[in-house]
């Protein structure tokens, strides 16, 4: 099994888990929360830490680039970004924290995220300053990897100027 697919396995929604879910989310535009699970959604969506709130869509209604969608994969469903569109009802779909994008066939999207909660603040997904900041990220894929690796130097370099400065020989 590959890296990716162990990825996929570890993080992704199993359907039985779900049937809860899918039961609420009617016609009737209610929202149903659903708490994160899995890093595929970081920097923007945090596991255990934001919750979603969800609303069911019909097979025709739009769907936009930056929409944050819930949508089948086989027995699994999986919560990611719409990047792109591959052909008419093919969407290009990406989680923030990967490097990698797949194609979806627009008949497998069942919900879109309409808010999130982070500690009190709940936060509309669907506004100008989220699909700007789903833009800026997914201009960022090609160097996601380099990014994923700034945090161990530069905490590095901290540790060594603060040894430094309180007068040890180094790190």
């Amino acid at each position: 099994m590959s890296a990716r697919d162990r990825h996929i396995e570890r993080h992704a929604y199993r359907a039985g888990e779900l049937a809860a879910l899918v039961a609420a989310l009617g016609a009737d535009g209610a929202l149903c929360p659903l708490v994160v699970k899995g890093t595929s959604m970081v920097p923007t969506l945090r596991e255990g830490r934001d919750t979603v709130y969800l609303r069911a869509v019909d097979a025709d209604e739009p769907l936009h680039i930056g929409d944050i969608v819930f949508f089948w994969r086989g027995s699994q469903v999986v919560l990611h970004r719409i990047v792109g569109m591959a052909a008419p009802d093919i969407l290009r779909i990406n989680g923030d924290g990967q490097l990698w994008c797949e194609e979806v066939p627009r008949s497998r999207v069942f919900a879109v995220v309409e808010r999130f909660k982070r500690g009190r603040r709940v936060l509309p997904m669907r506004t100008g300053i989220m699909y700007v900041w789903g833009a800026l990220w997914l201009r960022c894929l090609p160097i996601r990897s380099r990014l994923w690796g700034l945090p161990a130097p530069i905490k590095r370099v901290v540790r060594r100027v603060g040894s430094l400065v309180r007068g040890g020989g180094g790190a």
